[in-house]
């Protein structure tokens, strides 16, 4: 059993990998290819008074959550 192995020491256990390399992108730009991904997911991508209300619900919905959080904390404490 000990000699199922034998691994000499000029000779490389694991061959090494070479980083691949990514497109270097802005976050705009990141963000700008979500953003048409997500309105032309949902059939937006035209018009523009549909993408105000649904971006404009989550928008005000999030808006709300923290604001609620916020004063609940000043006057109860964290």
């Amino acid at each position: 059993m000990f000699n199922t192995l034998k691994i000499k020491n000029g000779e490389s256990i694991i061959a090494q990998t070479h980083p691949v390399e990514k497109d270097v992108t802005s976050i705009k730009q990141t963000v700008a290819i979500r953003y048409r991904a997500v309105c032309e997911w949902f059939g937006i991508e035209d018009c523009k008074a549909s993408q105000i209300w649904f971006f404009g619900f989550f928008g005000v919905s999030i808006f709300m959550m923290i604001v609620t959080y916020l004063i609940g904390g000043m006057c109860y404490g964290f």
